[in-house]
């Protein structure tokens, strides 16, 4: 009888032992899916960050230095190598002109939107309209060059390697792509903001950028910009002309 108690009293203790070690295996493992989730999650939040930086400065920095060190390139190297093989200095010219233009315009137009915005409703409806008109102008107008610029290019990078001047066609491909690739990356923004538009309506600031825009209207009043005393508008037409970019 003593026997039979002993071995009951063996197996109870044995079947409380084993659901207690599949429980704590199931924790750990569920302990380890959990940190290899979270650390996947944190290493790729660290690889978009990196990449988000990459093209942000690439943007702000790139841009204009690209169009600087090109317009460099065909006043420095492009003209001479023009005017020995005898063709026009004319078309030469215009191409370091309208390089001269896009890094002035660029420039302006990269480092100067997030204060425009952030200033802009202290700023009247006419110099808003104004701006904008001479945006597009702009725009427009540099367009135009910029094509015609990508035909001069391509045209010399063709002449230049039928010559073997490598260093000069491989410079001119290279201002030739890189044109391509700022029209074609204008173009679908372009086709993007169009579809926005006509399938969800009127485009809605996001709530980081305008955190973004706020702090940076806070800096730019602290160092005295941007007080101007309102922009001269009736409240009602504020708030009418602002309602559907700011809602």
């Amino acid at each position: 009888m003593l026997l039979i108690t002993t071995t009951s009293n063996c197996h109870a203790s044995t079947a409380h032992t084993v659901p207690s070690s599949l429980n704590s295996r199931n924790a750990l493992t569920m302990s380890f899916i959990q940190n290899s989730l979270t650390i996947g999650d944190y290493s790729i939040r660290c690889v978009l960050l990196l990449f988000e930086i990459a093209g942000l400065l690439a943007i702000f920095f790139g841009i204009p230095s690209s169009f600087v060190y090109f317009a460099w390139f065909t006043q420095q190297q492009l003209w001479p190598a023009i005017s020995s093989s005898g063709d026009s200095m004319v078309e030469s010219r215009e191409a370091f002109s309208t390089l001269v233009l896009n890094a002035g315009y660029s420039l302006i137009v990269i480092w100067g939107i997030i204060p425009y915005f952030s200033l802009r409703e202290s700023l009247s409806h006419r110099f808003r309209t104004c701006t904008a008109v001479i945006f597009l102008l702009n725009s427009a107008m540099l367009t135009v060059l910029d094509l015609r610029l990508e035909l001069f290019m391509r045209t010399w990078w063709f002449q230049f390697e039928s010559i073997k001047h490598v260093y000069l066609a491989k410079h001119c491909q290279a201002i030739a792509v890189f044109l391509c690739v700022l029209l074609g990356l204008g173009l679908l923004l372009l086709q993007l903001l169009v579809y926005y538009t006509m399938v969800y309506g009127t485009l809605k600031v996001p709530r980081v950028l305008r955190q973004v825009l706020e702090d940076t209207k806070r800096l730019l009043e602290r160092c005295q910009i941007g007080r101007s005393g309102g922009s001269g508008d009736s409240p009602e037409t504020q708030k009418i002309m602002d309602s559907e970019v700011w809602s």
